[in-house]
């Protein structure tokens, strides 16, 4: 791993926002990482203080007590804030603690009252809910270890050498009473001057070798982030492929990400089509699935032409939802049945 230091921190959703997005920028200076559009930053993340205390108060543990850490002997209170996962629960730690809670044990054997507790709830909240007499390394042994988080770099090494940028949606929310953060995007965001991060090459999340072929880049969210390192590549380097981005968010007046660069993208040519889906912005939900099928005759025809298409943001909903509506169009519009 090397350390790059953050160079800029500025929201980037408007005033009224639900979400809390940021623009990150990273200086690599001397790090050696040198990266390709498509690719990720692994940012190693050390936990917020104050949800390190508050979890030792809970538990009424010893922050000086040392404990094993695979093999390196800390202070309880560093393992927790640099060497533990203390923001997502496991399912680890619900084993650990169902012996003494009847109503845990239950959750724990229903696939879906398992799955709900492992979205819905953090570490704090089961200290707090399943309570139980914990010696300091039994606590650390059923936490899992502090896992790097990625982010798709928003940046062209070509058009900013030197620098990776990132788009980064703040995890900080309340909930069962209490505060919760994101241990990656909480430490992203703070007044820290230097980051702990490598990289993460995706070979499968590439631009065409060849410049010529179009691309149509399917996004929602901070799933932009890949496609401003696309296009701005395309654009530096001069690529003779059309662009055509199909992005959606809550609302147009505080969720267009990057807003100004695609409007001059789209003003100098550099992107050939621009379609917005803002799911809030009127009674029917309109999400980019249905901006694909509404231009369905030009998505097809771009398809023939060898268009490459890419998708990124929700893999659960929204890329199946577009699986499905490209699956529709090139039957329709190909005449071809969907098995085909």
């Amino acid at each position: 791993r090397d350390r790059v230091e953050t160079s800029e921190n500025q929201r980037i959703t408007g005033s009224g926002s639900s979400k809390d997005v940021r623009h990150i920028e990273l200086e690599l200076g001397d790090s050696g990482i040198a990266n390709l559009p498509g690719d990720s930053l692994g940012v190693i993340p050390t936990n917020p203080q104050p949800l390190v205390t508050e979890l030792l108060e809970v538990l009424r543990l010893d922050a000086n007590e040392v404990v094993d850490v695979n093999g390196e002997h800390l202070p309880l209170a560093q393992a927790l804030r640099e060497r533990k996962e203390i923001t997502v629960l496991s399912k680890t730690l619900l084993d650990a603690i169902a012996g003494e809670h009847s109503r845990l044990r239950y959750a724990l054997e229903d696939r879906r009252k398992l799955a709900h507790l492992l979205a819905t709830r953090q570490v704090i909240d089961v200290a707090y809910e399943f309570r139980r007499p914990w010696q300091a390394q039994d606590f650390v042994d059923a936490l899992r270890n502090l896992t790097p988080r990625l982010y798709s770099i928003a940046s062209s090494p070509a058009a900013n050498p030197g620098e990776a940028h990132l788009t980064v949606g703040v995890v900080d929310y309340e909930a069962h009473g209490r505060r919760h953060v994101g241990a990656a995007s909480s430490f992203l965001t703070s007044d820290v001057s230097a980051v702990p991060a490598y990289l993460e090459p995706n070979d499968h999340f590439r631009l065409p070798d060849d410049p010529a072929p179009p691309i149509i880049v399917i996004g929602a969210g901070t799933g932009i982030a890949p496609y401003r390192a696309f296009v701005e590549h395309r654009r530096e380097l001069g690529h003779a492929g059309d662009n055509w981005l199909i992005f959606g968010d809550r609302n147009r007046s505080t969720d267009f990400l990057y807003q100004l660069e695609w409007l001059r993208y789209r003003k100098d040519g550099s992107l050939k089509h621009l379609d917005v889906a803002f799911s809030r912005d009127q009674a029917e939900k309109v999400y980019v699935q249905h901006k694909l099928l509404q231009h369905s005759r030009r998505i097809y025809q771009w398809v023939e032409e060898g268009a490459v298409i890419y998708v990124c943001g929700d893999a659960e909903h929204m890329a199946v939802d577009v699986n499905n509506a490209l699956l529709s169009i090139v039957a329709r519009e190909g005449s071809r049945p969907e098995e085909e």
